[in-house]
């Protein structure tokens, strides 16, 4: 199941309900991606973070998270997987990105719940900008999650 909401979610729930509805699965491997209250200006300079805005292309988004999940299917065996997006004012300790897969064996759960992160990081049209004190900017791409994903293509 793909889900791209505005509203917060509480990822102790989701997963406990995503592990109930698998207890077949032997694994089940899970990322939760949270609001940090902090990032680094160009300087290096920390600043605090009052809220992030993330926008996402409608129906677009969905389509490449699908893409990715389809992807990931064709690699490992997976039983059953949930990816919770979120979009619109996220305030920092909140969720924004939930992950989880189920599989027979914790390897495809672990490998494939990461393959979904990497690639959902680089190719999900979402923009994020932080919005801080003094000013706002919109993130750039990060190199490292570039990396990442080209990892998998190797």
């Amino acid at each position: 199941m793909i889900l791209i909401k505005k509203d917060q979610f509480y990822p102790g729930v989701e997963i406990d309900k995503f592990i109930k509805k698998n207890p077949g699965s032997g694994g089940i491997s899970s990322f939760v991606g949270i609001a940090r209250d902090f990032m680094f200006d160009n300087n290096g300079k920390k600043k605090s973070v009052t809220s992030i805005e993330l926008e996402h292309y409608a129906g677009m988004a969905e389509k490449q998270i699908h893409k990715i999940v389809s992807d990931a299917n064709s690699k490992w065996i997976v039983d059953d997987l949930l990816v919770i997006h979120r979009y619109g004012i996220i305030l920092p300790e909140e969720p924004i990105v939930l992950i989880c897969t189920a599989s027979v064996h914790r390897k495809d759960a672990i490998k494939s719940c990461k393959f979904i992160i990497d690639f959902l990081k680089v190719e999900a049209t979402f923009w994020k900008k932080e919005i801080t004190n003094e000013d706002n900017h919109w993130v750039k791409a990060n190199v490292q999650d570039e990396k990442e994903k080209n990892n998998w293509e190797i």
